[in-house]
């Protein structure tokens, strides 16, 4: 309460924890955008938290226009999901920089994400969009640090996205220390379209959530969060949201490799029981579908559809409700790339 409105609005203030293990202080920032969109952020700063008498002092930072685009499409429906506004979800402080993401338009109406690295110390903004306009509608972003050192700006930012040919997804991003973006990885393929409430809007997102892993690792990992369309058969509740936990870790440089070259690849542990990681070398990056056939050539399961970047690739995913048996790995880039592995999943 008695928050200044000027130059907008105090609504949805977001605290910004420390972005690797431990804290800092005794101060304490926030950061907030306007709901509806503005050419402006606002800076938060409680000085002395840990005492008896803080202030609280308000910053504003010029950012490029942001703003809300429509509500997203989903496959199979035409009930759309509420993409929410241009609220302030997620940040965190590390080395001066408070790194903070929200929804934006990123043109004629499709919505991506809007990341921030504010200084603290200048009250400038480094911003960029990473979105797919005219084809998909991305929201709800949650961003953790993936930094090995404090002066390290890299990030992950998990996010949700839908289209008129997909299904409501979890994907996740990287954001390197030069703002650079990766090509998007999927963490949860949506199984079904979401109508549960109404018959014109669904709610979606709202819990999407990240957390960076506080460990002496060799390697930075990310705990992360998000819905996607999903039915519960034992609530026999369908056409709904289904929640997904990931923990994502070791993102691989990309390596040169010579045309023409067989495939090279792995697949471990087998035989298989609850889950798997594949291991393959794209000499040129491509869209790759991967899927899961029986012995007789018939699809049981799509497990990976997206664009990956030139390289090797790790990439991991569970076998539920895949019956013990034989069945093939099929491999398909749109670049000529093809490989097909037999894989055995045990019993459980």
């Amino acid at each position: 309460s008695n928050l200044s409105n000027d130059p907008f609005n105090a609504f949805s203030i977001l605290p910004v924890s420390y972005g690797l293990k431990g804290n800092y202080g005794p101060g304490m920032y926030f950061v907030s955008s306007k709901s509806g969109g503005e050419s402006r952020l606002r800076l938060w700063y409680i000085n002395d938290a840990y005492s008896g008498n803080p202030k609280l002092f308000s910053y504003e930072v010029d950012v490029p226009v942001y703003g809300i685009g429509g509500n997203a499409g989903q496959y199979g429906t035409s009930d759309l999901l509420d993409v929410g506004d241009c609220r302030m979800l997620s940040g965190f402080y590390l080395d001066g920089i408070v790194h903070a993401v929200h929804l934006t338009n990123i043109g004629d109406g499709w919505n991506g994400i809007n990341y921030h690295r504010i200084s603290v110390q200048s009250m400038n903004a480094e911003s960029s969009n990473f979105g797919l306009q005219g084809s998909y509608d991305y929201a709800y972003p949650a961003v953790a640090s993936y930094a090995n050192k404090a002066t390290d700006k890299s990030v992950m930012i998990a996010f949700l996205r839908s289209g008129d040919d997909i299904y409501p997804e979890f994907r996740v991003v990287h954001c390197d220390q030069n703002m650079d973006w990766s090509s998007s990885t999927l963490v949860q393929e949506g199984d079904t379209y979401v109508d549960l409430i109404t018959s014109t809007t669904e709610r979606w997102g709202d819990y999407t959530g990240i957390c960076r892993q506080y460990t002496n690792a060799t390697y930075p990992a990310i705990w992360m969060n998000g819905c996607y369309g999903g039915n519960v058969g034992s609530l026999n509740t369908y056409h709904t949201f289904r929640s997904k936990i990931a923990k994502v870790y070791a993102v691989k440089t990309a390596t040169e490799m010579p045309e023409n070259q067989r495939p090279v690849s792995k697949t471990f542990p087998l035989p298989l029981k609850d889950a798997f990681t594949h291991e393959f070398i794209l000499s040129n990056g491509q869209k790759i579908n991967i899927e899961v056939l029986d012995d007789n050539g018939k699809l049981i399961k799509k497990l990976f559809n997206d664009y990956l970047p030139t390289g090797k690739q790790t990439l991991s995913f569970t076998v539920d409700n895949l019956n013990p048996g034989i069945y093939i790995l099929n491999i398909i880039g749109d670049e000529s790339y093809k490989n097909q592995i037999k894989i055995v999943v045990a019993e459980k």
